[in-house]
């Protein structure tokens, strides 16, 4: 067991210093059980073409953030999934980040035809004096 564990929980909020802690050890947990137990499925994935499937396990998020990202289109899943490796705390909020990051993108792009920096279309009404 890690030493920070064994310490006595000193502050002013002793309940928030053990929260921590406790998520502290579930992440370790988590990856250290991603790290050994799920290397030959997500290698396996991988080798099979399914590059979101190897994404989703290799960093353990949850069933949304899973069913979030497949309903991208795949040029999409792509872009995400090509911004690197989940670090930090939360794979599943990152995760979801990088999403909502996209799809505005492609919100933006869907309502400027001609891209970012394009010139308004001419209107098709002329306006009466």
């Amino acid at each position: 067991m890690n030493r920070t564990f064994r310490r006595p929980i000193l502050g002013v909020n002793s309940s928030a210093v053990l929260m921590a802690r406790i998520h502290k050890a579930e992440q370790m947990s988590r990856t250290r059980n991603l790290s050994l137990g799920n290397t030959a499925a997500v290698q396996a994935a991988h080798a099979s073409g399914d590059v979101v499937t190897a994404f989703i396990m290799q960093y353990g998020v949850d069933a949304s953030a899973e069913g979030a990202l497949r309903a991208l289109p795949i040029d999409a899943q792509r872009q995400v999934i090509g911004e690197g490796p989940l670090r930090g705390l939360n794979a599943s909020a990152l995760l979801m980040s990088r999403i909502r990051r996209v799809q505005g993108s492609l919100a933006a792009s869907a309502a400027h035809p001609m891209g970012p920096g394009g010139m308004n279309p001419p209107m098709s009404a002329k306006i009466a004096l």
